[in-house]
């Protein structure tokens, strides 16, 4: 008999309930940071019993969970702006490999408690792992396991949890996982930074795909374009320059200054984003922590907030050129099997949710065989450094005549 998972209510503090049977290959990993206790208690669940693990507490202070994220920034700042030097016939590829999973595995000694250690060692890879947390502090995709880094074995999706008292939203629409496209803005920041054929092919993302994608693009911008535009857009594309730090900021315009002109952490409730899209902020450090009035935060964090069914960040900074690249790859595989249909005539009838698994990918599987792309011919990992907040199994439909 498929047992019913309970998720926590972050107003309640309880668990509440999944409406849906979750999948086999699925498992939920609770985080409640208790600050006040200096404890981080974890717990495990999955559909059948698998891995399911009781809470378990980590002693840790919250400053060291800030060194934590501290020092993971200051490494990849390190090492980032070695990787697009490396000489193919020297050894400075492996040398940065090996420091950047010897640190992985430091944050996986010291981040998990040593039974979520054995339990997370025995997940098949591939498996789709929802992270229910309330703190925004650890960098999940970073963590090694002595195998492989998190990021790269499971698909991986930050579900959000509030603060005591704050109320959950209602019409985040959890159990529809099928969202149709009616309309894409696809917005081009940046100045100099994202310029000539490189903004070219940001600008020209989506142009490749069916005429029945309703996109519109807006380059170099101000917010205030761009909140009036984002209304009714099931997909926000970003491509563009991001900052973290006492002022987190995504520049949309062309200098990036005044902060107020581009997209801040405090400014993201003033965008009109539709319930249940996708946003995706192809842009340096996008998903990262930053310091904001008496806690952390990040720009993934604050869109969920905003009713987002998923965000797609970044942990670190990511060139241009991989960005955009990355990008293409992850639309293409995002509508490929769509496209073919349409192409070929053959349509299937989206009647039934069972006939729609069969002719779409999900956010998270699209993410996944990007980042698989890029681990298995590219030498460099900023692959490594997307990340998902919200739910990884939505799918987004091209829709029909």
């Amino acid at each position: 008999m498929t047992r019913q998972i309970v998720m926590e209510n972050p107003d309640e503090g309880i668990f509440r309930k999944l409406n849906s049977v979750m999948r086999r290959d699925k498992l939920i990993l609770k985080v409640d940071w208790r600050k006040n206790e200096n404890k981080i208690f974890y717990s495990i669940f999955s559909r059948d019993g698998f891995g399911s693990y009781d809470p378990e507490p980590l002693e840790i202070t919250e400053s060291a969970l800030v060194r934590c994220s501290d020092q993971t920034d200051e490494l990849l700042n390190q090492i980032i702006p070695r990787i697009p030097k490396i000489n193919t016939s020297s050894n400075t590829w492996d040398n940065i490999c090996n420091r950047l999973q010897g640190f992985g595995e430091s944050l996986f000694e010291q981040l998990l408690p040593c039974g979520v250690q054995e339990y997370s060692r025995r997940w098949n890879e591939g498996f789709l792992v929802e992270i229910n947390t309330n703190e925004t502090l650890i960098p999940w995709e970073l963590l090694h396991d002595g195998q492989d880094f998190w990021g790269k074995k499971f698909i991986i999706g930050r579900a959000p949890r509030y603060k005591p008292g704050q109320a959950p939203i209602e019409d985040r629409e959890q159990n529809d996982h099928f969202i149709e496209v009616q309309r894409i803005l696809n917005v081009v920041g940046g100045g100099e930074i994202i310029s000539g054929t490189l903004g070219d092919r940001a600008a020209s993302l989506f142009d490749c795909f069916s005429s029945r994608l309703q996109v519109e693009l807006l380059r170099e911008i101000d917010f205030s374009t761009l909140s009036n535009s984002s209304s009714k857009v099931n997909i926000l594309h970003c491509t563009c320059h991001g900052y973290r730090g006492e002022t987190a900021l995504l520049q949309i315009d062309r200098e990036g200054m005044p902060n107020d002109n581009n997209i801040c952490i405090e400014t993201v409730k003033r965008l009109q984003v539709q319930t249940g899209s996708l946003v995706f902020l192809n842009a340096c450090t996008s998903n990262a922590p930053s310091p904001f009035l008496d806690g952390f935060t990040s720009f993934g964090w604050e869109f969920y907030k905003r009713h987002v069914k998923v965000t797609i960040g970044t942990l670190g900074i990511i060139p241009v050129e991989f960005a955009v690249e990355f990008a293409e790859c992850f639309y293409k595989e995002l509508f490929r099997e769509q496209e073919e249909n349409i192409s070929n005539g053959n349509e299937p009838q989206l009647n039934s949710e069972e006939n729609i698994k069969e002719s779409v990918v999900s956010i998270g599987e699209a993410l996944d065989h990007a980042k698989r792309a890029f681990a298995d011919k590219k030498r460099n990992f900023f692959w490594l450094l997307y990340s998902i907040y919200g739910d990884p199994e939505s799918c987004f439909i091209i829709p029909k005549i």
